[in-house]
This record gives C-alpha cells, sequence and structure tokens, in this order.
C-alpha cells in the first residue's frame, strides 16, 4: 500500500465518526450548499418489498453504511460498496422509495474530486443487474410499468 494511501487511511479513521456533524454544521451554516437529489435515477423499492428487507439484501451484496455522504432532500438511507479504496457504488433510497444510485471516487481518496462530483457515472446497467426484482419503474401516475431490464430478460414476468 502506497504511503500515502496509509496516511488517507489513518486520517479519515479519526475523521470518520466527526465527519457527518461537520458536514451538517457547515450545511446548517451555508458554508456548504447541497439540495435537492443527485441525478442517477434508478426506478423505485417493488410493492411489496420492505427497505429493511432491502437493506438486509443490499448486505449479502457488500453494501454497507455510508453516513459521510451528502444528505439529499428526502433521503432515508446512503449505502455503498466500495470496489477498492478509491472507488464505490453508491446507493441513496428515499422516503417515496425512489432509488439512485452511481459510481464514483471515494470521499476518503479524493476528497475534492468527490466534492465537486468529478468522475461519477450511471453505471445504470450494472445497478440494476444487481438490484434485480428489488427495483421497478412506475410511470408519472405510479402505476408500475416494468421491472428493472436485466430481470425482464431473465424471463421474469413483467409488473403492469
Amino acid at each position: 500500500m502506497p504511503p500515502s494511501t496509509r496516511i488517507k487511511k489513518t486520517f479519515w479513521s479519526f475523521i470518520t465518526p466527526l465527519f457527518p456533524y461537520v458536514r451538517d454544521f457547515l450545511t446548517k451554516i451555508g458554508i456548504v450548499r447541497h439540495h435537492g437529489r443527485q441525478s442517477y435515477h434508478l426506478g423505485w423499492l417493488a410493492p411489496g418489498r420492505t427497505m429493511k428487507d432491502f437493506v438486509e439484501y443490499l448486505k449479502t451484496k457488500g453494501f454497507g453504511n455510508h453516513f459521510i455522504a451528502w444528505t439529499d432532500d428526502g433521503q432515508v438511507l446512503s449505502l455503498r460498496r466500495q470496489q477498492d479504496f478509491e472507488w464505490q457504488y453508491h446507493l441513496r433510497i428515499f422516503e417515496d422509495r425512489e432509488v439512485r444510485g452511481h459510481y464514483e471516487e471515494t470521499p476518503e481518496d479524493h476528497p475534492v474530486d468527490h466534492f465537486e462530483e468529478r468522475g461519477m457515472e450511471a453505471r445504470r446497467d450494472e445497478f440494476l443487474e444487481l438490484l434485480g426484482d428489488w427495483v421497478v419503474e412506475k410511470d408519472k401516475s405510479g402505476k408500475i410499468i416494468s421491472q428493472s431490464a436485466p430481470a425482464a430478460f431473465r424471463g421474469r414476468p413483467r409488473n403492469g
């Protein structure tokens, strides 16, 4: 492991427990602004599925709490799966059951790039393959129009 990575890991081991408080304070006093929801819509949690069960499923796929991330409007959960120290898959779940996710550099390894949202990628197909029938798409009226595309391609019945 390069010395710079070792230094970053040591720094974040100390700052991580405090970071949410610092982030929230800086946002509250207006030094940092963060409003709305980030892009990268994936769908909504499927009917009959609970957030608790969804989180348990995501844990089996390597996701864990990501409490140092920004909190988007209406967000109830933020989870990530680190590919390594440099890259992660970040998933957010909202009170209206919307699910959003993106691939990005970790804040621990690239704090400035991460803050400025440089290098974010949708990776929608990867997310939908991973999420399977846990996430569905809806039309504007709220009617389910399809399961994730990979689930539909595997021959599972489509809702609608």
